[in-house]
């Protein structure tokens, strides 16, 4: 399924253990996607490797088990390791987010393939200068 033709952000949730108040990710990730959020971003500027692929494990088997898995989009924040990593562990992950600074959109692009959803966060301005720039064909 080319999950960037199902590409939903009106309702988007950037998640991670530093922002749950302590309740545990998955419940956060269940109780979003029952509500209608279409779209999750796992994000931890502290958890591991390992920390990060487990999460992303659990939103995963979460987005599975409520049926929502071709519906809802699995990103992860900057750690292109994390993708390749996780869907190397046969975790459903559809791509991933970076800023400016981060690993080059054409590298992700390279790595994830065509399907992948590669979300760049810009200044207004800086956004626009790139689409002007970037070769944007499907």
């Amino acid at each position: 399924m080319n999950m960037r033709k199902k590409l939903d952000i009106s309702a988007y949730l950037v998640v991670g253990p530093e922002n749950t108040l302590g309740r545990p990710v998955g419940d956060i990730i269940r109780a979003a996607v029952e509500n209608g959020f279409t779209c999750l971003q796992i994000r931890s500027k502290t958890a591991s490797a390992r920390e990060l692929i487990a999460l992303c494990r659990e939103a995963a088997d979460v987005l599975q088990a409520l049926g929502k898995a071709e519906d809802v989009v699995l990103l992860v924040d900057d750690r292109l390791d994390v993708v390749l990593a996780a869907r190397e562990a046969g975790i459903k992950v559809d791509g991933i987010h970076v800023g400016q600074s981060d690993i080059p959109v054409a590298v992700c692009r390279k790595f994830l393939g065509a399907e992948a959803v590669i979300g760049l966060s810009a200044r207004t301005q800086e956004l626009l200068d790139y689409v002007r720039q970037a070769d944007t064909r499907d």
